[in-house]
């Protein structure tokens, strides 16, 4: 059996479902003071009281209720179609003042419906009754009384535990718990934030506003310079780059505005070293690459089994069939002793996308690097880390999460 909320069971199908939880009205009472905007007029509403509104809050709000009503309604219709073979729908829910079913809830709704609903009974008052049988049938049956109460609350406790626990745990995540002190976690950039389906060029990624800004011109380039790849054998790659500079400047114009970012020129000017350096060159001469790409696998951590994710900057393929992860930091790092310490605290994010890649694909991951886009111009701005010996302490790390 799984408990789930109605979200997620979007998409998924099973023999039998038992649906509960429709006796809420939702909403309830809001404390403080409540905004409304409504986009139509161009205007704020605001509610300090019951008795202290603006004129327009009272309208803009019945409308903001019938759109939680129906989103509702759209919720439970997307839980009862789960069901395959039987859905069982549970009716409860307090009565109104009269005892008639409430109109308030989508179980009194459907109560009160229930003499117009086809291949139904009126009266629901027993529709739902399982037979408890009689004579030989019923001799096995358990008493109310007949069950050991502390190993149920065990078992009950432990199966809240387990629901409670985490499905997925990111490669960011498990990079921050191997830090050795607290402030470690500020070392990590943040990549694995939920993507939004207004700035489809971000695929989920977090971090500061300037390197949010360079990763999303970098995605947004490499898609344009698609049609002129893979790049030949001995070609100019910073020729090519050279031939997209004024469309680069345009994308990072465009993503270092969104971001807030002041200097759109320092944006320009990190993609673009970024772009030009061998490490990229080499993804860009292969004949498979992809780039910005969303990966996971199961992991087996504390004896249950969790999804290991990440998003990767840029993975391409071998001639010899093998795979090579490339990610993009733009830390501020001014030399060696700096490339060293994140290089430190990047390799269990590595070891992530090896990890992950590796288990989805089949394929044998030849290396992991990172390139440190400020010292791309310098003779250690790329970086690989020995990741297998870390493949190990992933489901350690990944329990702490």
């Amino acid at each position: 059996a799984r408990i789930m909320t109605m979200h997620g069971s979007k998409g998924l199908e099973f023999p039998i479902v038992i649906l509960l939880g429709l006796d809420s009205a939702g909403g309830g009472a809001r404390g403080g003071a409540v905004v409304q905007f409504d986009k139509d007029k161009n205007s704020v509403e605001v509610a300090f009281s019951k008795d202290f509104r603006t004129p327009g809050y009272d309208a803009l709000d019945e409308g903001e209720k019938r759109h939680s009503e129906a989103e509702a309604v759209r919720l439970a219709y997307v839980a009862a179609t789960r069901a395959r073979d039987h859905l069982y729908v549970s009716l409860y829910h307090r009565a109104g003042a009269d005892g008639a079913p409430k109109d308030d809830v989508i179980a009194g709704r459907i109560e009160g419906m229930a003499d117009r609903l086809p291949h139904s009974k009126a009266d629901l008052s027993g529709a739902g009754a399982l037979p408890m049988g009689v004579g030989a049938a019923s001799e096995g049956a358990a008493r109310a009384d007949d069950y050991d109460i502390d190993a149920w609350r065990a078992t009950r406790a432990a199966a809240i535990g387990r629901s409670a626990a985490a499905l997925a745990v990111t490669a960011t995540r498990v990079a921050r718990n191997a830090g050795e002190q607290p402030d470690d976690w500020g070392d990590i950039e943040d990549k694995e934030a939920e993507p939004d389906d207004e700035r489809p060029w971000l695929a989920g990624r977090g971090g500061t506003a300037m390197g949010s800004a360079v990763h999303a011109t970098l995605q947004s380039a490499l898609e344009m310079m698609a049609p002129d790849l893979p790049l030949a054998d001995g070609a100019d790659l910073r020729g090519l780059v050279a031939g997209y500079a004024a469309e680069i400047g345009r994308l990072a114009d465009r993503h270092a505005a969104y971001y807030g970012v002041s200097d759109a020129g320092e944006v320009k000017r990190l993609a673009g070293d970024a772009l030009a350096h061998e490490a990229v060159g080499r993804a860009l001469r292969a004949r498979r690459r992809w780039s910005e790409i969303s990966v996971a696998a199961p992991l087996e951590v504390d004896g249950r089994e969790v999804a290991l994710e990440g998003i990767i900057d840029l993975l391409y393929e071998t001639d010899d069939g093998e795979l090579v992860i490339l990610d993009y930091k733009t830390d501020d790092v001014r030399n060696a002793a700096d490339i060293r310490r994140k290089r430190s605290r990047y390799r269990y994010q590595g070891a992530c996308y090896a990890y992950a890649v590796a288990r989805a694909t089949g394929k044998r991951v030849k290396a992991v690097q990172f390139l440190f886009i400020r010292r791309a111009r310098e003779g250690d701005g790329l970086q690989e880390v020995d990741f297998r010996a870390l493949l190990g302490e992933l489901p350690r790390l990944a329990g702490g999460a």
